[in-house]
């Protein structure tokens, strides 16, 4: 499957934001609810964390490795 090159960079960001926002949303569910979805939602979120800060970090290692695996068109490919 081809992913364009702008989000193929920014995928790392996209998962931070998607973290904090479960953390964020999952705490004030828990304080308007209280509801157990709180263990739930900051669970994902973290995880969400972690797989940013990990992806980001292998990106970081090998940085010429991923501009050889990024075509920056479809025709290229």
């Amino acid at each position: 499957m081809w992913i364009p090159a702008p989000l193929y960079k920014r995928a790392p960001l996209y998962w931070l934001f998607l973290g904090l926002f479960l953390i964020v949303t999952s705490t004030y569910l828990a304080f308007q609810m209280n509801q157990p979805s709180f263990f739930f939602g900051s669970f994902a979120g973290v995880a969400c964390c972690a797989w940013s800060a990990m992806t980001s970090w292998k990106r970081s290692l090998y940085p010429n490795h991923s501009r050889e695996g990024v075509t920056e068109s479809p025709e290229k490919a």
